[in-house]
């Protein structure tokens, strides 16, 4: 069965996968481009382009992936870090997609915290993502149980009010102790599935970095604090000053996956805080998420090598 969309008559033009962006917000980007792709979206009956732009008028037909079964089993892997009765905060690994989407129906954040309720009896709470990590990053995330925690979250995110904290494990070290990037990123006119400063609309982005640790010159240990929240906002902008994270295949480049002789088996970005308003008591919370194995047993290794590593 298919739902509808009819564009409002006073809406400017807009590229197809940035207006569905603003009114299917259960999907990501990349869900809604592959949802195009596939012809499960269709504008004036006809199968679309992402990049397509619709007007006042077009019929926008769309059908909606498969439900997010209750059966998950991915409880192994998921740590539960706290919970309440509007939020719960969960330690996510690397290499686990947040929500369900082509290829991963069912091994998902999503579908691991579908099944945490389901083992404690909560059958009617269905998680609601308030932000999202790349499937390469590990760490802290925000669950909301209730659609009220979602819109406070939601609104605190929008406002910058949630505090992030991030270490990453980048390529070579750079020239000051702590800086800030500003760069205006967006989709990469000549590959969308990255974004850099070669953006058709780049928009605003900052970064604070300040080094924990130099490796000697061959890598570093940094703390990221993100102002803005776009799309791999550290990972483009750590690439656009030469520091690309270590394990970063997509903007690391061909070498990203060694170090030397050192082979790097995830990409080494991990989300270390959250801070937050809680919606209910008003009160600021912070939740850390502990660092995980290969980012430890990759900082030892670099710590004995230090700069005996080329």
């Amino acid at each position: 069965m298919r739902d509808n969309l009819i564009v409002a008559s006073g809406e400017r033009p807009k590229r197809l996968d940035h207006y569905l962006a603003g009114h299917l917000r259960e999907l990501s980007r990349t869900q809604l481009q592959r949802l195009i792709t596939l012809g499960r979206i269709r504008v004036r009956g006809r199968k679309a382009k992402p990049s397509q732009r619709v007007h006042g008028g077009d019929r926008i037909e769309f059908q909606r992936p498969p439900a997010v079964p209750l059966q998950a089993h991915l409880s192994q892997g998921l740590t539960p870090l706290s919970e309440d009765e509007d939020i719960l905060v969960v330690d996510k690994p690397a290499g686990v997609v947040m929500h369900p989407g082509s290829g991963h129906w069912d091994d998902t954040i999503v579908n691991a915290v579908l099944h945490h309720f389901l083992e404690r009896g909560a059958k009617e709470i269905l998680p609601k993502l308030v932000h999202r990590l790349d499937k390469g990053t590990s760490g802290v995330v925000l669950i909301a149980k209730t659609l009220q925690a979602h819109q406070s979250l939601s609104r605190q995110f929008a406002e910058h009010r949630i505090t992030r904290r991030y270490i990453a494990l980048v390529r070579g070290a750079p020239v000051l102790d702590q800086d800030r990037i500003e760069l205006a990123i967006g989709r990469d006119r000549r590959d969308g599935t990255i974004v850099s400063a070669n953006a058709s609309r780049p928009k605003p982005a900052v970064t604070r970095y300040q080094i924990l640790h130099r490796y000697g010159d061959v890598a570093a240990r940094l703390l990221l604090i993100p102002g803005t929240g776009r799309t791999h906002q550290l990972r483009a902008h750590l690439q656009a000053i030469e520091h690309p994270i270590l394990g970063d295949l997509r903007y690391g480049g061909p070498g990203a996956g060694q170090l030397g002789p050192i082979p790097i088996g995830r990409m080494m970005l991990h989300a270390e805080m959250i801070g937050y308003w809680h919606p209910r008591t008003g009160q600021y919370r912070e939740h850390f998420a502990p660092m995980p194995a290969e980012l430890l047993t990759l900082n030892e290794v670099l710590r004995s090598s230090d700069d005996g590593i080329r």
